[in-house]
């Protein structure tokens, strides 16, 4: 006999759509990501905090979004921006 799955209510739907949101699978481990960026960009604003806080990101999702090349690129790039940006 087959099982048929009930459909799902619309509440739930829209859960399941916040979670990917808010928490996507591709951040999370023992602390969440923004947590951790958050505390790395703590007392920078503007560009610093910009540019530092995609850094991180870009490091901690390596390999989980894609390809990891591509993402350490990316940091790699937000980290010499930064350097540029302070070295003026």
């Amino acid at each position: 006999m087959n099982h048929i799955e009930k459909p799902k209510t619309r509440s739930e739907v829209i859960n399941e759509h916040f979670k990917s949101v808010n928490h996507p699978s591709h951040y999370q481990g023992k602390t969440e990501v923004i947590d951790i960026i958050d505390q790395a960009v703590d007392g920078l604003s503007g560009s610093a905090a910009f540019n530092r806080g995609n850094a991180v990101k870009y490091i901690m999702r390596a390999g989980k979004k894609g390809d990891a090349v591509t993402d350490l690129e990316k940091a790699i790039w937000y980290i010499k921006r930064e350097i540029e940006l302070e070295g003026k």
